[in-house]
């Protein structure tokens, strides 16, 4: 009871930071979690969970327009407040003594399970890679998912993947048309809510259609298995992601040439995507 570790979750803190239009203090808090854990690791691990409560009270009706919108823009002040950090892993000089933050990196993964991804230069990439933004990021549904979608986009622009985001209004039949395709290697689909995999796979064929010879990846940010085999079975995209930093990796092996892509698209099509990064 008379602890100074925070009564609410880390999640928790970061969607009532997002309601109340706060990113300066997300962002302090971010900082201090980023003293021992990867930016990457912090989006998945309290970030997206945060706003997968935000999801969940979409669901229930219980989260009007004007408050949706008001996450939205404080995701994007707040990513951008953290657009000079790196994705990767603190070399542990650095100790975090803030109790919030603690309680966020005690939440995460015990210790790292995975390398730094690589930061690609201009001269690695391909030609069809080397456009003004060769990833394009458009949210499946709802304000949420674009969201999601930025913090994807700032690890992909970190990582040397220049990236654009849309909002779920790209996705309607008049308007997916009017996308501007010049130099898209890979579309990525971003949903909070995997619940209707019709949705998904007429978006997929959408953007079949319309983007021919990119590739189309599905990010997956609600983790629930059976929702996840659903969509992989019927939406006839190529790639999968249920984190962003899988989908991130995914993207960096998508550039790197023909054959990774081949492997990457064969291993994440043919089983399923760990629940957390591996």
């Amino acid at each position: 009871m008379f602890g100074d570790r925070p009564a609410l979750s880390p999640a928790e803190i970061f969607y009532q930071r997002m309601l109340a239009g706060d990113p300066t203090e997300a962002t302090e808090k971010a900082e201090e979690f980023l003293k021992e854990r990867s930016l990457s690791s912090y989006y998945d691990e309290v970030a997206i969970k945060g706003l997968q409560l935000a999801q969940s009270d979409l669901e229930r009706d219980v989260l009007d327009q004007s408050r949706l919108s008001r996450v939205r823009d404080t995701v994007i002040e707040f990513v951008d407040d953290l657009s000079d950090q790196l994705d990767q892993e603190p070399t542990g000089e650095r100790a975090t003594a803030d109790a919030e933050a603690v309680a966020a990196v005690e939440a995460a993964a015990a210790e790292p399970v995975h390398a730094d991804l690589p930061i690609l230069q201009p001269d690695e990439l391909p030609i069809e890679w080397k456009g003004d933004n060769p990833v394009l990021c458009i949210a499946g549904r709802t304000a949420l998912d674009e969201a999601a979608g930025i913090m994807f986009a700032q690890l992909c622009n970190v990582h040397g993947l220049r990236t654009r985001v849309e909002g779920p209004e790209a996705l309607s039949t008049n308007n997916v048309f009017r996308l501007e395709s010049q130099g898209v290697a890979l579309v990525c689909l971003s949903y909070l809510n995997a619940s209707n995999p019709a949705q998904i796979r007429y978006a997929v064929r959408r953007l079949r259609r319309k983007l021919p010879r990119a590739r189309i990846m599905v990010g997956l940010w609600s983790g629930v298995d059976g929702l996840e085999r659903a969509v992989r079975e019927s939406s006839k995209a190529d790639l999968f992601a249920s984190t962003l930093r899988e989908a991130t990796r995914v993207c960096i092996e998508s550039a790197k040439g023909r054959e990774v892509l081949e492997i990457s698209s064969s291993a994440t099509c043919s089983s399923p995507m760990p629940a957390r990064t591996q």
